[in-house]
């Protein structure tokens, strides 16, 4: 990959492209987990502080999943913190549009 950074909706409809359900914090972990290799800006692994004390990269997460949701892409599974996140057939193509 290139030093180019990546569209988050790819960051974050990734981890979800295997197709099984997952929560917020499987969503942050998988993307935890690429850091350092580039394509996810490293400022936002920082803690700002105006939003508590989470790191700034799930304050993205959380809208860009209400996005996908309200776009059909990932399916909500279940209410509030226990609920999970599914990809939908939809996403699934969009994903493949946005590919890298």
């Amino acid at each position: 990959m290139s030093e180019e950074l990546w569209p988050w909706d790819f960051v974050v409809l990734q981890p979800l492209s295997d197709g099984k359900p997952m929560h917020l914090k499987g969503i942050y972990a998988a993307i935890k987990e690429r850091r350092g290799k580039g394509g996810i800006n490293e400022k936002l692994f920082k803690v700002d502080g105006r939003w508590g004390d989470r790191q700034d990269y799930t304050h993205i997460v959380r809208s860009t999943i209400s996005h996908a949701v309200t776009e059909g892409y990932v399916k909500h599974l279940g209410t509030g913190r226990t609920g999970r996140y599914q990809i939908t057939d939809k996403g699934q193509e969009y994903l493949a549009k946005i590919q890298l």
